[in-house]
């Protein structure tokens, strides 16, 4: 306020001149921010107030950033709303809404979370705008932020990706000509004949646990398609202007510390086995949290706690936000029950789905 008043007040000067006989008030029930009242200058002159409030007026309306009223002996003075809008962005936004409040507190903020070998979607376009969003605000209350994008860049799909690419091409070579639209291409029809032949599920299965095992083929393979999509998503952050702490943190990182974890359930006996699955039971939930298939693969909520317990353990996070839609609550609901009967954290630190959609 004292930068708009005081742009005014300049404003004003550089017309009527500084030694204009006239003061600067706040109008008490008159339409404008400010008033000039000029009844002295009036007397002086000869003149009746509201004619010289007239005389006034016009030589204001050249002044482009405020409009001009009279009301009797005054000239109310308002900024028009671009005026407002550069003051702001000029003195104020840096520090607009800024504070101490989360001083010594961290937050992890998990958004956008991509998946490779497709374009990005509303949903994630969506978590990618909240999430940005969020991280800002806490970063302007004093929160140490880190920021991750959680990339789906492991899971069946890739098995059955690569096995979808090697029946179209014969190999596992990589391919550098191809784009993010090709996967895509090659995925959706793998899928859309899964249904009708059993046969490309047990291909898809065999060289997703290729690629858990450390198949180099198979890794290569994958970690192309990764590159591929990273280069993609991150010209399209750019153009949005999100950030990241770790652009980089997929699924497929908290991969090898899924023995350990799998290890630590069995011997606290939180798990248990289930149809040949490895499961939690989650008190009150009537279908339990699996950690390991019964073909000995994972899936992405065993990769989500060991995601939580990498953060607890390179962040000491104090608050942990996963910004997802809504299809996701019962997912979430699960995985922090889980984390808390695994005790993967600390008991301050608080778990949160940011719900959309």
């Amino acid at each position: 306020m004292t930068s708009m008043l005081s742009e005014l007040r300049s404003s004003v000067e550089a017309v009527l001149g500084s030694d204009y006989p006239i003061t600067l008030d706040v109008p008490a029930e008159k339409p404008g921010w400010l008033a000039i009242p000029v009844f002295a200058a009036a007397r002086r002159l000869g003149l009746s107030p509201q004619d010289h409030a007239h005389q006034v007026a016009e030589k204001l309306a050249v002044v482009p950033t405020i409009s001009v009223t009279v009301e009797g002996g005054f000239v109310n003075i308002q900024p028009r709303a671009e005026a407002c809008l550069r003051v702001l962005t000029e003195a104020q936004m840096p520090t607009y809404g800024h504070s101490s409040a989360g001083n010594g507190q961290t937050v992890v903020i998990e958004f956008s979370g991509v998946n490779i070998a497709k374009p990005m979607g509303i949903g994630h376009l969506r978590s990618t705008i909240i999430g940005d969003s969020l991280q800002r605000i806490y970063r302007a209350l004093g929160y140490t932020v880190h920021a991750v994008n959680h990339l789906g860049d492991w899971g069946t799909q890739f098995g059955n990706l690569v096995a979808a690419y090697q029946r179209k091409y014969g190999d596992l070579v990589v391919r550098t000509e191809l784009t993010v639209d090709d996967l895509l291409a090659l995925y959706v029809d793998f899928h859309s004949k899964v249904e009708h032949d059993p046969e490309l599920k047990v291909e898809g299965q065999a060289m997703f646990r290729r690629l858990e095992s450390g198949d180099v083929e198979v890794r290569a393979l994958w970690q192309s398609f990764v590159n591929l999509s990273l280069i993609q998503f991150e010209a399209l952050y750019r153009r949005l202007g999100i950030t990241f702490d770790d652009v980089r943190a997929g699924e497929s990182r908290y991969h090898p510390m899924v023995a350990a974890l799998i290890e630590q359930a069995e011997r606290s006996q939180v798990a248990v086995e289930s149809q040949g699955a490895l499961v939690v039971p989650i008190p009150g939930e009537s279908v339990p949290l699996i950690l390991r298939k019964s073909d000995g693969s994972t899936i992405y909520a065993t990769r989500d706690l060991a995601a939580i317990t990498y953060r607890v353990r390179e962040y000491h996070p104090d608050q942990i936000l996963y910004v997802v839609a809504n299809e996701q609550a019962l997912h979430f609901r699960h995985v922090f029950a889980a984390a808390r009967l695994l005790k993967l954290l600390p008991d301050k630190t608080r778990l949160e789905h940011v719900k959309f959609g």
